[in-house]
């Protein structure tokens, strides 16, 4: 059993000079379907504010996945890539197989992940402990050998201890 987890941030609109990484995406996603049995249930999670499950409950019929992932929106927004993993491990506790795996396609954001904010992380700790088997988490970076990150840099305040400081410090 296998939920595709794909990135709709609005940094996968980022491009190679020919095709979107959310193109790209789409077809390290539809390749990697296509190396499934046939009879490997598959489902299918958009990840953006609010994850869209398409088809969260993994189905047999892949040409629907493959459907789907054509018709994805454009990329806009931020994606909860947590969220959606955590959508994906409540999927795949449902299920009955003793395989049980969840594939990621995204860029290099660590927006996306969370990756300060300890609550997001212990609630997804606790959500892997409760299956009967806990399901491999997989991430495949489509921005590899790409163009560098350019445009999605943030500035943000810089507290300092006292009110006016030197120039240099």
């Amino acid at each position: 059993r296998v939920i595709v987890i794909i990135d709709g941030a609005g940094s996968m609109s980022r491009s190679t000079g020919t095709v979107t990484l959310l193109t790209l995406a789409c077809r390290r996603a539809e390749e990697f379907i296509n190396s499934l049995n046939p009879g490997d249930r598959a489902g299918l999670i958009d990840a953006r504010d609010v994850p869209a499950g398409h088809l969260q409950t993994p189905v047999l019929g892949h040409q629907k996945i493959r459907e789907r992932l054509s018709s994805l929106p454009a990329p806009a927004g931020s994606a909860d890539l947590c969220r959606a993993c955590e959508s994906a491990i409540a999927a795949l506790g449902r299920e009955t197989s003793s395989s049980r795996e969840i594939v990621v396609f995204t860029d290099r954001q660590r927006t996306g992940w969370k990756p300060d904010s300890d609550a997001v992380w212990n609630r997804m700790d606790d959500q892997l402990s409760f299956p009967s088997v806990r399901p491999q988490i997989w991430c495949v970076d489509v921005s590899e050998g790409r163009a560098p990150v350019s445009q999605n840099i943030a500035l943000g305040r810089i507290p300092l201890s006292r009110e006016f400081t030197v120039p240099g410090f």
